[in-house]
């Protein structure tokens, strides 16, 4: 069970790598806002969490419907831009439900982060060896540098779901939104026209603010 998470992650961060050809890392906010209302659904639903101020629930989950359009719109014309967008909503959905198997067993959460890491680099392997394709010594560098940055923060997500609850750690996890949305437009500059920065601007906020509302409605 501690390595369906792992399986589940690899599976959509394939997708959203994939799918950063066609959109950009501006557009990776997309699949973050998807994580929000899926877990907190799950939280609410299946794993009957509780929850103590359902008029906040409600408006978060307004204001991430709300926002979502505004990032995913704020962009430079691309062909394949529903692709991407499509890509990005599975991926969000299946980061939104890794962690529902775990936590319905009722598993101590931090005895998954083992088996979950071991499933991610099996998958890993596995991708290597059906692309048979030798990647650069640099391309190996700083993915390791990456993986080594997420599973940090992965750890910290895992831990945080035993102590407060999928319903809340998911939201608040997708706060990392605001810092995506900025590399993208700042650094990267992949949104042109003050227009269209404004509007993902705005749209990211909207994300964010559902997601402390969902949060707070715990």
């Amino acid at each position: 069970i501690g390595m369906i998470p792992g399986f589940m992650w690899a599976s959509a961060n394939f997708l959203a790598t994939n799918a950063l050809k066609y959109v950009g890392l501006s557009k990776l906010p997309i699949a973050q806002g998807i994580v929000v209302p899926v877990s907190f659904l799950w939280g609410a639903v299946f794993l009957q969490e509780n929850f103590t101020n359902i008029v906040f629930a409600v408006l978060g989950i307004v204001l991430l419907v709300s926002g979502l359009p505004l990032v995913a719109t704020a962009h430079d014309k691309t062909k394949n831009l529903a692709k991407g967008i499509i890509l990005l909503v599975l991926a969000g959905t299946i980061w939104g439900t890794m962690l529902v198997a775990p936590v319905f067993f009722k598993m101590e959460i931090e005895s998954i982060i083992f088996p979950m890491s071991v499933s991610i680099f099996l998958f890993g392997v596995v991708l290597f060896l059906v692309r048979r394709k030798s990647p650069e010594k640099q391309i190996v560098q700083r993915s390791m540098f990456s993986g080594a940055l997420w599973s940090i923060g992965n750890t910290l997500n895992v831990i945080s779901v035993g102590l407060i609850g999928i319903a809340l750690a998911g939201p608040l996890a997708q706060l990392a939104i605001l810092f995506v949305l900025l590399w993208g437009l700042v650094y990267l500059k992949e949104v042109k026209g003050k227009t269209k920065i404004v509007k993902a601007i705005l749209g990211g906020i909207m994300l964010i603010l559902g997601a402390v509302f969902l949060a707070v409605s715990k």
